[in-house]
């Protein structure tokens, strides 16, 4: 399956004169991008037509429009500084996680802590597992995986991030009990989903897996 190339917007590292808006902005922007790159893979759709997600516009705002701002805490200056210093991967995740879009996001080190951490296991699991870089995922390798994770597309495409990460959590925790079978369909829909979040680790480890054709960015 050919790959668009995986970048990060401009604007998610844009400044901004008011603190609040860069910090809206940025989670703004997020939920673009997350969406229209969700409607660029073929194998997370192909077995839930019901959603019809190609020939609509991103739905990530409630009808009123609103996108909560993020309240920083802990000494946290700005969302660009916090990017240079942890990582968009890290950020993205915990600036998506626990609370729907529309709330505002109080984000803390803890916080940022806690994705660290699930992100070292992540890449650790994915690491250790022996990848044959040969394997193509066949139409009905597609449609399996797929429907084995239909419900966090959906939450995707409907902007509940915050129940999204927490299902990948459990996917994960899935994942981890049969870790020597690196074809395992879900092992491969999960680094595709997760690359929606993750984009520098997600690419990184698709690339181990054979189903990118070469890393585009440094490993986060």
């Amino acid at each position: 399956m050919s790959e668009k190339k995986h970048e990060i917007p401009a604007a998610f590292t844009a400044g901004s004169d008011l603190k609040s808006d860069t910090a809206r902005n940025f989670r703004e922007n997020l939920s673009f991008h997350i969406q229209n790159n969700l409607v660029q893979i073929p194998c997370l759709l192909s077995a839930t037509n019901s959603l019809d997600l190609a020939d609509k516009p991103p739905s990530h705002h409630r009808q009123d429009n609103i996108v909560g701002p993020i309240i920083l805490h802990d000494g946290i200056t700005d969302i660009p500084t916090l990017i240079d210093e942890v990582g968009i991967d890290i950020v993205t995740l915990a600036v998506l996680s626990d609370v729907p879009l529309h709330r505002p996001r109080r984000l803390e080190l803890e916080d940022l802590v806690s994705q660290w951490r699930w992100l070292r296991q992540v890449w650790q699991f994915f690491c250790r597992t022996k990848v044959d870089n040969f394997h193509h995922i066949s139409s009905n390798e597609a449609d399996l995986i797929t429907a084995r994770s239909a419900n966090i597309v959906r939450e995707i495409s409907q902007a509940r991030y915050n129940i999204a990460i927490a299902d990948m959590r459990a996917m994960f925790q899935g994942l981890k009990k049969a870790p020597d079978n690196c074809n395992e369909p879900d092992q491969l829909q999960f680094l595709y989903l997760m690359r929606l979040f993750c984009p520098y680790i997600g690419h990184e480890l698709l690339y181990r897996y054979g189903l990118v054709e070469k890393p585009d960015q440094s490993e986060s």
